[in-house]
């Protein structure tokens, strides 16, 4: 099978995790969308080791979205609680959690992203100068 067949259907993987994990958030499973964008990152590596694809110049950007989707959910499931007037509360140790969590997160796609090799301009030597095409002092005084 082709290589860029194989990595588009690798790219399904993260995408429907994109989907479950909305579908998550709209139901309020905070813990379930941490989970499914764990396993949604996990599966489409796993995916790349077993068809043996060259990983696409994307997987930092892809890194860092799911590690920013990871972080919202442990945001909301550990840094926001609601009170009893219907209200939300934050709770400063479940945003430091999440934001220590997206910082290392980021760093890893960071290392991740897959520079475009520069393109190699070979250009030739120049000839070493020859000694009768710079001016002599002799030439310049002009007998002086």
């Amino acid at each position: 099978m082709n290589n860029n067949i194989k990595v588009g259907i690798g790219f399904l993987i993260p995408a429907s995790a994109i989907i479950f994990f909305i579908a998550s958030l709209y139901a309020e499973k905070f813990l379930l969308g941490a989970f499914i964008s764990i396993l949604g990152i996990l599966s489409w590596f796993l995916y790349s080791a077993i068809m043996q694809t060259r990983m696409p110049n994307v997987t930092g950007n892809i890194v860092i979205l799911f590690g920013f989707l990871l972080s919202l959910s442990v945001f909301l499931s550990f840094g926001m609680k609601r009170n009893m007037f219907g209200g939300y509360e934050f709770i400063p140790e479940g945003g430091a959690g999440s934001a220590v969590l997206l910082l290392i997160i980021v760093l890893v796609g960071i290392l991740f992203k897959q520079p475009a090799k520069p393109q190699s301009i070979s250009k030739p030597p120049l000839p070493a100068p020859l000694e009768n095409e710079f001016p002599t002092q002799e030439k310049n005084n002009n007998g002086v």
